[in-house]
């Protein structure tokens, strides 16, 4: 009996689900007012960072933004879990640095007990301590930007000390067969750290090798990657001449901003997913901040406020705000891919 129910209720979750992808494909990007619940959900449950990246959007608008972070509740997610468990398709788990909650490995085996796909975002100093947690998770990316110790402390403003750790767990995934992704931010000044990151990779073995383009939002926009710089379109068609990678890979979205494209691509962030802060506040999409008056999960929040509302139609009527322009996550599925054989 119990097997019988629980394919009853796995079935009964597949329509549920069905059913609001369908809905959600008709209304996005096109509709301002949704009538679905978006089914990729993103959760801060950290605001905490050990890392002061000299390019993390965060910092650059706000270089005090880590000094009064703090941490989820669980009730608070366990209740969100509660509430939309039946249309969520996939939960990601970040931060700040989302190994400094000391409870994380319980927001992950609760993801996991009430069907929820679980992944998670990290820059990977702390995977031997949280190692455990870990491996209960369907995807682990980490956001490594570099490739030895040099590149690390210049990208990401860290010590010897912490890249030792990265190495080490890194390490530990490869010789444990996890799978697992390294990312990359690639701008006009990193660019050729690519050739030395490919090997890199091949080291360490991720599944995925994850290489994003730099969002400037409303600063350093000297180093976005664009057609109309040879030293990108160099390096680019190098790294695409190579079609036997052991790992699947990524590439870096390359931007034509005098393309009638570049003008017209609306992204559809806000209405596929949902960004949630430790105090539950909403944002925009995974790169903009957390703000109250966009929305908050605990104070019955209907993923349609007048602050998302008005947000929505501004993409849709093209009026692109600066934040937005040059990021990559507007033109996701427009990427060049390689996948690995046997992948």
């Amino acid at each position: 009996m119990k097997n019988l129910s629980f394919l009853k209720n796995l079935k009964r979750l597949k329509i549920v689900r069905s059913f609001n992808k369908f809905k959600s494909t008709r209304q996005e990007p096109k509709k301002v007012r949704i009538s679905y619940i978006p089914a990729n959900f993103t959760c801060t449950i950290t605001s905490k960072c050990n890392l002061r990246c000299p390019t993390c959007q965060y910092v650059l608008t706000d270089p005090n933004v880590f000094e009064n972070a703090g941490l989820m509740r669980f009730k608070d997610y366990q209740n969100i879990l509660d509430k939309y468990k039946r249309h969520i398709k996939s939960l990601t788990l970040t931060g700040g640095e989302v190994t400094l909650h000391p409870e994380m490995e319980k927001f992950i085996d609760y993801a996991n007990s009430v069907g929820v796909k679980v992944n998670a975002i990290s820059n990977g100093i702390l995977i031997k301590q949280k190692l455990s947690a870990i491996k209960k998770l369907a995807d682990f990316n980490v956001t490594l930007d570099a490739f030895d110790e040099q590149s690390f402390v210049r990208n990401r403003g860290g010590t010897a000390k912490q890249w030792e750790s990265i190495q080490a767990g890194l390490d530990q995934l490869r010789k444990d067969n996890f799978r697992f992704t390294i990312s990359f931010l690639v701008t006009s000044k990193n660019i050729e750290d690519l050739f030395q990151l490919t090997k890199f990779a091949e080291i360490y073995k991720p599944t995925t090798l994850r290489l994003n383009s730099f969002n400037p939002h409303s600063a350093k926009r000297d180093l976005v990657l664009t057609k109309s710089d040879p030293r990108v379109m160099q390096v680019i068609t190098e790294i695409m001449k190579r079609k036997d990678y052991p790992y699947n890979i990524k590439m870096p979205f390359v931007f034509d901003d005098q393309h009638p494209y570049f003008s017209n691509k609306i992204c559809a962030y806000p209405w596929n997913g949902v960004y949630i802060n430790e105090k539950c506040d909403v944002a925009y999409c995974c790169q903009l901040a957390h703000e109250a008056h966009i929305g908050n999960m605990t104070s019955g929040y209907t993923f349609n406020s007048p602050s998302m509302i008005r947000w929505r139609t501004m993409l849709v009527n093209h009026d692109l705000p600066v934040d937005c322009r040059f990021c990559h996550r507007r033109f996701k599925g427009d990427y060049s891919k390689f996948w690995a054989k046997g992948q």
